[in-house]
């Protein structure tokens, strides 16, 4: 029995698939070359590429010419001098106020009715003003005047009152007059006659002691009373104006004017204060 021919077609394609087969192993063998190449270029970095410096001779610059400009020189002010501390200002001195006019009035026979020589007032009850005293106090005291009592009473030196006694009188006295006609101030000099005091009329300390505790102008002061020690009084002192209010005691003593009750005090102290 004779074999068929083998058909060429048959060949071909037997003998090609080894060759495809050689060649699929070949593409792979280059891919897993390719992938082992780029895990060693991954794994290895890259060695830095050496740089050769070349040597370049530094060229100078040439420096650009700059015009100079004119510019007008500024007048500069000296620094400023520092000023010296001031001293600290003296306080000044603060002047005292000017001394202010006073009248001083004596009391029984001008204020009051006398209780006569040798008799004193020993309570309030026996205290009488005279009539129009208020009016001529008052009118002194809008005329800016410093009302001023100044009176013997040594009926507390000898014990007939004691001085409670006498300030209670007083006490009385300016309330009765009030505000607009009371005294600014009081002096009672209670030693006895034979004591010679200081204080006691003629003798100046009561008016020398109110001049110095209230500031006052005794030259340019009046003074008003019924007897001759207080135009005495007034002499001593340097009171400037002595006014005797009349009464059934002697006058020895001469003063500048002489009244015989607060009316014409009145009249009178309106046409010369």
């Amino acid at each position: 029995m004779s074999r068929a021919p083998k058909s060429p077609i048959a060949k071909s394609s037997s003998a090609k698939a080894p060759a495809k087969a050689v060649a699929r192993k070949t593409v792979a063998k280059k891919a897993v070359a390719k992938q082992g190449a780029a895990k060693k270029a991954v794994a290895k970095p890259a060695a830095p590429k050496k740089v050769i410096a070349k040597k370049v001779a530094a060229k100078p610059v040439a420096a650009k010419k700059v015009a100079a400009k004119k510019v007008g020189a500024k007048k500069v002010a000296p620094p400023a001098k520092a000023k010296p501390t001031p001293a600290p200002k003296a306080a000044k001195a603060v002047k005292p106020p000017a001394p202010r006019k006073a009248i001083f009035f004596d009391r029984d026979g001008v204020v009051n009715e006398s209780p006569g020589e040798g008799s004193y007032v020993l309570s309030w009850w026996d205290f009488y003003f005279l009539p129009g005293v208020e009016k001529v106090l008052a009118y002194l005291k809008t005329k800016g005047y410093f009302l001023v009592l100044v009176t013997n009473q040594q009926c507390v030196g000898k014990g007939i009152i004691n001085q409670a006694q006498l300030d209670a009188i007083h006490e009385r006295m300016q309330t009765e007059l009030g505000p607009k006609a009371s005294f600014d101030a009081i002096y009672a000099c209670t030693a006895l006659k034979s004591e010679n005091s200081p204080m006691r009329k003629p003798a100046p300390g009561m008016i020398l002691a109110a001049r110095d505790e209230h500031n006052l102008d005794v030259a340019g002061s009046w003074l008003i009373g019924d007897h001759d020690r207080d135009i005495e009084l007034a002499r001593n002192a340097r009171v400037g104006t002595a006014v005797r209010f009349l009464s059934e005691k002697a006058v020895k003593v001469r003063a500048e004017y002489i009244v015989k009750d607060h009316v014409e005090l009145l009249k009178l102290v309106k046409s010369k204060l």
